[in-house]
């Protein structure tokens, strides 16, 4: 997939956007996210959810991710896959795994805390999906490596991009591969896109 500088450099002030958001503010926001998103209506008979482990200024998603194992339901997180993904996947892709605690986290390739190799693979019932901006329609920008992308173009699987209000923008350039979201949850609302 190849990089579209028109993206990136809005992905590049999107991101300035949403890193000026004080803590308080974004520890708020990530709270009425979390209760919103007990209202998702797919949510309610979904044996298993997909979520993320928040970095940097995303909507902080321990609360959600607590939330989810709390109510009985399976937590699976993504993990970067190099080709040997057990569930018949390719290189740059990704695969979510069936997490406790955080004992059965890793630093992954990015940094980011994921599911070690013990943990077992499977496809969630709806997922969570991190967002650098979205669209009232459900387009969104990513990071720009496709992984969602990829991953909700071949599970046909109810998506809900979490965001702060100030991350929904009117429009953003779409490429063929991207997937909208079904869902939209920021701090003001929850709506279908």
């Amino acid at each position: 997939m190849g990089r579209d500088p028109d993206r990136d450099a809005l992905r590049r002030v999107l991101l300035a956007r949403r890193d000026n958001t004080s803590a308080e503010m974004l520890e708020m926001a990530s709270e009425m996210v979390r209760r919103r998103l007990r209202r998702w209506p797919p949510l309610d008979d979904a044996g298993s959810v997909g979520a993320y482990h928040s970095i940097g200024s995303e909507i902080r998603t321990g609360g959600i991710m607590q939330d989810i194992l709390d109510s009985g339901k399976t937590l699976l997180l993504p993990a970067v896959l190099d080709g040997s993904g057990s569930l018949g996947t390719a290189y740059g892709s990704m695969e979510f795994r069936a997490v406790r605690d955080e004992r059965d986290l890793a630093p992954g390739p990015y940094g980011i805390r994921e599911p070690r190799t013990r943990c077992a693979p499977a496809v969630p019932d709806v997922v969570l999906v991190p967002a650098v901006a979205v669209t009232p329609d459900g387009h969104r920008l990513g990071y720009g490596r496709g992984y969602y992308d990829a991953y909700l173009g071949t599970h046909q699987i109810p998506s809900v991009a979490a965001a702060m209000e100030k991350q929904v923008v009117k429009r953003i350039p779409t490429n063929p591969q991207d997937i909208p979201v079904d869902w939209v949850v920021t701090e003001g609302r929850l709506f279908q896109a």
